[in-house]
């Protein structure tokens, strides 16, 4: 079977409620990510950032980058740790909902 190649989204997200619980700030992030994805070779389609809570669902960038996975731009997402990505049921689902198994 012939898996095709991993194109990746790099996101970085920081809540902007509680800036004293945050343990790395979105450059950090992204550095991090950088080093991993070259070290890796990782193919990187685009960087994207956002500061905003993911409690709740609605976040603009992470929303639009979901469009662009399922528009074919990437098919991976490239994230410092995963409660970057959800921290409430329904982006979480649709995170799962676009997991495919090989």
């Amino acid at each position: 079977m012939n898996t095709p190649a991993l194109k990746h989204f790099i996101y970085g997200r920081k809540s902007t409620e509680d800036e004293d619980r945050q343990i790395l700030s979105i450059d950090a992030q992204l550095s991090e990510l950088r080093t991993i994805a070259a070290h890796e070779g990782r193919v990187i389609a685009s960087t994207l950032t956002e500061s905003k809570s993911a409690k709740e669902s609605g976040r603009l960038v992470f929303n639009d980058m979901l469009r662009r996975i399922e528009k074919g731009e990437a098919n991976a997402i490239l994230t410092w740790k995963l409660d970057r990505l959800a921290r409430n049921f329904e982006d979480g689902g649709r995170i799962i909902g676009l997991l495919h198994v090989a």
